[in-house]
Parts: structure tokens; C-alpha cells; sequence
């Protein structure tokens, strides 16, 4: 406790204070949690326990500075103040002399007291009834000391508030951040046959992914039985154009019931859309991944990088500093680094170890080779006429299941005969849907 004890300067910060309190954090739902937003641990003090921790040293200290004067001014009449507890009390051992001191001696007296503690006005109305005023001091004396640390408490609070990293975000970032601290879920199956379940539903839908369908079921596996949720390592899925290769990803984000942000390598921007923009570009923002982790409040996305091998050297900044996409996936797929990665638009760190990455190419000669010692890799075969025959079926699976079944038939005839990718079996199949359900002239 300070001697100067003025609380011209607090009213405000304690006003400022009240109703800042957000309340308890909910408890996490069962399951696998992880603290994504990577803050300095900022411990929250509960107020009023903490005042009934440190009262009883502050009320002690204040008495050891009050009876010294009691003692000098009042000699022989065994007259001291003591700290029990939460409370200062009086005690007197004629209390009834006192009322009949001299007036000089009960004016030198509130001299010193006021001098000790400023803007108490000890004595007020019952100065002439010493004994009286005595008593009331103890009571005026332990309010005041407490509010003074209440509104201290309350101002170190304000004060841990205002240096946090979240001040210097703007609101919208803030709102974000703020609203994400704590353990998000690792979304999807707890259980080994929940994951087989999962990842059938996915082969259902692409038969012909068999062998990368495998590689992530069984590191699934691997990671549920460890306790860690569902999650796969990196893969990096390579074939030719147009052969269904960004299926993986998109049926693993529907069935996992978690955010899909798809980011496609040839474009300019991929490396800020992946990372972000940093700041002194002139209009920072964070990635798409981060975006996606805060406003779902999800710690394992899929994210889904179309074409890398069509990502080319990157932007540099003014000041030389470069940027690619390659570059910022280096530590981002990295399990190590990836666990307290700074985002460079809000320069705060996150843990992504969680996030599910699916990486996919038409050709691996044009892949920075450190970028490829990160990622499993496995080739897409392209798929056969049966395949293609179950695609079409599914996709018009609302309308009348004859005529799917024979559009099915002579889609899946063209797709041996000529030369089509994917999207055009798409492209059919929508304009088989159009032919079946759009309006008929007469």
C-alpha cells in the first residue's frame, strides 16, 4: 500500500471497469479440445477473493502506522487500533476519559490522522466525543483501505486489458479473437468405427481414390486411438486434369462436419489468401484458414490447395520482402512448426497442427522439392467407366431412377470412347437435369 491514497484518478477506472466481466467460460462438450488462439496466458484474478486474501497485511499495516500516534498523543490511556480478520477495531481501556481531553489534544490529534490519511475527515460530527469518532475511524478506516485496493485490483486489470495483443487489432479482428479464446473442438468420429464408418461414406462417393482413401483411414485411425482426434497428415493427391482429385477433400469436409476453404495455387494471391496479408502492405487481413478456424470456432478445416504445382514464384513487397505460396506452406504443413505459427497479419501465434491439408497436381516436376518432404504422395488413377457410370447415378439421384440409369449408361459410354475429364461428366449431368426438369414448350 502506497502512502498517497488520493482517488481523484480512480473513479474513472473503476466506473470503466464495471460490467467488463465477461462471466465463466462455458465447459468444453466432451470430446478432443485444443487451444487454438496461442495468447499470453493472462491468469484472471477473482476480485473479492483476491481482497480477502490481502486485506488482512494491508489492514495490519495501516494499524501499525495509525498507533504510534495514538501513543504519543495519548500516553497512559492504553488506547490502540487492531486488525483482526477483514475489520479494524478500537480498543480503550477507559474510553470514557477520553471525552474529556483538552481541545488542543483532540485537534492535534485529528492533525496527524489527517496527515496518515488524506481525505478520510476523521473526527466530522462526533470530534468532540473522541471515544466515539475513535471507534468510527476503525470502521471509516477499513472502507476506505479496501476500496482503495478494490479499485487498484480493478485498475492493474484494465491496465493487463489494455496491453494486451488484442488492443492493437482492429474491432472486427478483435471480436474474432476474442470470441475464440479458449479450447475449440477437434471435429468428427471419437471412435475407430465412427472413422470406418466416415471414410466409407467417402469411398462410396469416389471408388476410384481407393489408395489415398487408405493412406488417410488408417492414419485416422492411428490418431483417434491416440486420443487426438480426427485427424490425417498432409497428402498431396497427383494425376491428370480433370480426374477428381479435389473430391477428396470436399467429401471429407461434408462427412466431418467442418469448414471447407479451397485456395487454387495459380492464382496471384494464393500465397496471401493461404497466409494472409502483413502488416505494412496497407490492408493486413489474416488467411483464409485462420478466418475459417476463428468464425466456425473449428480446430481441424480442410483445406484444400488446387494445382500446386501451378504456383509460381510468388510477390515481393517494397521493402524486398517475398511471398509464395510455396514458402508459406513450408511451416504451415510442418507438424513442429505448424504448432505455434504466427499469423503475420495479426502477429499473434495459433496452434494449426490440427488442420487437415489436402494438396493436389497435375505433375510433381514443377514442386519445390522441400514442399513435397512434407506431404504424402499418391497418384490418382482416372476413373473407369463404372466409376463414372455411379457418379452420374448419384448425382441424379432425384429424378426418375430409369432415366438416370440410362443417362448413367451412355455417359459412361462417351467417357471410354473419348477423351473427357470429370467436369465434363458434370457438365452432363446437368444438362441432362435441365432436359428432364426445365420447362417444356408446346
Amino acid at each position: 500500500m502506497t502512502d498517497d491514497l488520493d482517488f481523484s484518478d480512480f473513479d474513472a477506472v473503476f466506473a470503466a471497469a464495471l460490467g467488463t466481466d465477461p462471466g465463466p467460460v462455458a465447459a468444453p462438450k466432451p470430446g478432443v479440445h485444443l487451444r487454438v488462439v496461442l495468447l499470453p496466458d493472462e491468469s484472471k484474478i477473482n476480485k473479492e477473493a483476491e481482497l480477502i486474501r490481502i486485506m488482512p497485511q494491508i489492514l495490519t499495516r495501516g494499524v501499525e502506522r495509525l498507533n504510534p500516534v495514538l501513543e504519543g498523543i495519548l500516553p497512559g490511556f492504553a488506547v490502540r487500533f487492531i486488525a483482526r480478520g477483514q475489520r479494524i477495531h478500537f480498543e480503550c481501556a477507559v474510553p470514557d476519559l477520553l471525552d474529556f481531553l483538552p481541545p488542543s489534544v483532540v485537534a492535534d490529534l485529528q492533525s496527524r490522522i489527517d496527515t496518515l490519511f488524506p481525505l478520510m475527515g476523521f473526527g466530522g460530527d462526533h470530534v468532540d466525543l473522541l471515544s466515539t469518532a475513535l471507534t468510527q475511524l476503525a470502521s471509516d478506516l477499513t472502507e476506505f483501505l479496501t476500496d482503495h485496493e478494490r479499485k487498484s485490483l480493478l485498475k492493474s486489470d484494465l491496465e493487463a486489458r489494455h496491453n494486451s495483443p488484442l488492443q492493437r487489432l482492429k474491432e472486427d479482428d478483435r471480436k474474432l479473437l476474442e470470441q475464440a479464446i479458449g479450447e475449440m473442438p477437434v471435429v468428427g468420429p471419437m471412435d475407430v468405427d465412427g472413422i470406418d464408418e466416415l471414410w466409407s461414406r467417402v469411398h462410396e462417393e469416389a471408388p476410384w481414390l481407393q489408395v489415398a482413401i487408405t493412406e488417410a483411414w488408417k492414419a485416422m485411425r492411428h490418431e483417434i486411438a491416440q486420443g487426438r482426434g480426427a485427424f490425417i497428415p498432409p497428402l498431396l493427391l497427383h494425376g491428370d486434369p480433370g480426374t477428381g482429385k479435389t473430391t477428396l477433400g470436399r467429401s471429407l469436409a461434408q462427412h466431418l462436419g467442418v469448414p471447407l476453404v479451397e485456395i487454387d495455387a495459380g492464382s496471384g494471391t494464393a500465397a496471401f489468401q493461404l497466409a494472409g496479408l502483413e502488416k505494412g502492405w496497407g490492408n493486413a487481413e489474416p488467411g483464409l484458414p485462420i478466418e475459417a478456424i476463428l468464425r466456425h470456432r473449428v480446430a481441424n478445416p480442410v483445406i484444400l490447395v488446387n494445382e500446386i504445382c501451378r504456383a509460381g514464384s510468388g510477390m515481393t513487397s517494397g521493402k524486398g520482402a517475398r511471398t509464395s505460396l510455396s514458402d508459406a506452406l513450408l511451416a504451415l504443413l510442418d507438424r513442429g512448426s505448424s504448432r505455434h505459427w504466427r499469423c503475420p497479419a495479426l502477429r499473434i501465434d495459433f496452434d494449426l497442427s490440427r488442420v487437415i491439408w489436402i494438396l493436389t497436381a497435375n505433375r510433381l516436376d514443377t514442386i519445390d522439392p522441400a514442399l513435397l518432404s512434407r506431404v504424402r504422395c499418391v497418384q490418382v488413377p482416372k476413373p473407369t467407366a463404372t466409376h463414372v457410370a455411379q457418379i452420374v447415378r448419384r448425382r441424379l439421384a432425384d429424378i426418375d431412377e430409369e432415366l438416370a440409369g440410362r443417362a448413367a449408361g451412355m455417359i459412361a459410354a462417351n467417357w471410354e470412347n473419348k477423351s473427357l475429364t470429370l467436369r465434363h461428366v458434370e457438365a452432363e449431368c446437368e444438362r441432362v437435369r435441365r432436359a428432364l426438369t426445365g420447362p417444356r414448350l408446346h
